[in-house]
């Protein structure tokens, strides 16, 4: 059975590969909420800027 922080992070891979997250940017650590948010706001398409952390 997989543990509650392996699920956490598995489902949020899954939702950052769903809107577009290439390898990079799944390798890259994010050590909490507030890296995951920048993460996939540097994900999305109309996004200009890069989010700062």
């Amino acid at each position: 059975s997989e543990s509650p922080r392996d699920h956490l992070r598995r489902t949020w891979l899954d939702r950052v590969r769903r809107r577009g997250a290439t390898e990079m940017h799944v390798h890259r650590l994010a050590e909490n909420d507030v890296e995951r948010v920048a993460i996939v706001e540097d994900l999305q398409v109309d996004t200009v800027e890069p989010a700062q952390v």
